[in-house]
């Protein structure tokens, strides 16, 4: 009897093992992993792999995702979801729906010895997510790389729900009857913070959404304010300069962007006599020049 069952669990061991140079090889179980599915395109991407204090390119799109079934991925929560439609030009309606990362358990670990809890450690380690939806399916998918985030959010998941819905934000920036999206995003550092803002147009030739190649910040030092003169608006960005420490004062460049279509364009630059210490004191020095200048149609830099 035992020699019966032994023979047994023997032909048991080995019915699922093939032999390939005298090596027993065992075949396990293919499992079907769908391609077409947002998680798995995230993952094939390297997205959830992504450090937002590293990122080499702060916005990309992920063309694998056109045309597929919108689902919410793994770990993903959905934010915030606004409509966006062009009258007179484009019926369709679409939805912008912008993902980010379910908040996280804090522990033991992420607390200082001194009690507070480490501002990086609040910070969500995977990127925001925008999603352009058209009847359940996603047109195009864009991953905000270097921020995790939405504006008006306290650290990780605790937001003021008030102010995170503005967050997003459809203009037209230069008066063409075409709304870009605007889409304020925030990071925290040990000693500092910076609030961002990614822009998303609508390319109304190939009814395609695009992203603009540049990002702009408020940190405790650089700063942006979007500033509308005669129906246009225009970005202006505070740089400090080089070498100088965070809280102390600093002459400043003040530069003017415009967005043409599809892309910002630095058209002009304005040097700041007086030194501050924050990005937004050197705009409000800078801007009545500004204004002056460009409604008298004047050339840049000033």
């Amino acid at each position: 009897m035992k020699k019966i069952t032994l023979i047994f669990i023997l032909a048991l061991l080995f019915s699922g093992c093939t032999v390939n140079n005298n090596h027993a090889e065992i075949n396990v179980p293919q499992v079907n992993i769908d391609n077409n599915s947002l998680n798995q395109i995230l993952i094939n991407s390297g997205v959830l792999n992504n450090n937002i204090y590293s990122a080499d390119n702060h916005i990309a799109e992920i063309e694998a995702a056109q045309g597929i079934k919108f689902e919410i991925p793994n770990d993903y929560e959905i934010a915030l979801d606004a409509e966006y439609s062009i009258k007179n030009l484009v019926t369709t309606t679409y939805r912008i729906k912008i993902l980010r990362q379910i908040d996280k358990k804090f522990t033991d670990e992420d607390i200082e010895p001194w009690g507070d809890i480490d501002i990086t450690s609040r910070m969500p380690k995977n990127p925001l997510i925008v999603a352009i939806v058209k009847d359940g399916n996603i047109t195009n998918l864009f991953v905000i790389n270097s921020f995790s985030v939405l504006g008006g959010s306290k650290g990780w998941g605790d937001y003021d729900k008030k102010k995170i819905s503005k967050a997003i934000e459809l203009k037209d920036l230069n008066n063409d009857g075409i709304f870009e999206i605007l889409i304020y995003t925030f990071k925290g550092y040990t000693a500092d913070f910076e609030n961002g803002m990614a822009t998303i147009y609508f390319n109304i030739k190939n009814k395609k959404f695009v992203p603009t190649d540049k990002i702009f910040s408020t940190t405790w030092k650089r700063a942006y304010e979007i500033v509308n003169i005669n129906k246009i608006y225009y970005v202006i960005e505070a740089e400090p300069g080089s070498g100088s420490c965070r809280v102390c004062q600093t002459p400043y460049m003040v530069r003017i962007n415009q967005f043409l279509g599809n892309a910002y364009f630095d058209i002009g630059s304005v040097g700041v006599e007086e030194e501050y210490e924050m990005g937004h004191d050197a705009i409000n020095d800078a801007l009545p020049r500004i204004k002056k200048k460009v409604l008298s149609d004047d050339v840049f830099p000033l």
